[in-house]
């Protein structure tokens, strides 16, 4: 029964640890630098038009 608990506590470190690299280096807060939901907003459209992935409202799709 210790193995076992050892085990499972092991396995929970590596995936608290995982998961708080990955959070650390994919899934930076960009909008935390805007106040307002306003200017979150107009951030979000203007990337979202200056790649592409939007035109006139509709959504594309790249051949």
């Amino acid at each position: 029964m210790k193995f076992g608990k050892r085990l499972w506590l092991l396995i929970f470190i590596k995936l608290a640890l995982l998961f708080l690299v990955l959070r650390l280096v994919f899934f930076k807060p960009e909008l935390a630098e805007f106040d307002t939901d306003g200017q979150k907003a107009r951030h979000v459209k203007e990337n979202l038009f200056m790649q592409g992935n939007i035109d006139d409202g509709s959504i594309t799709t790249k051949d």
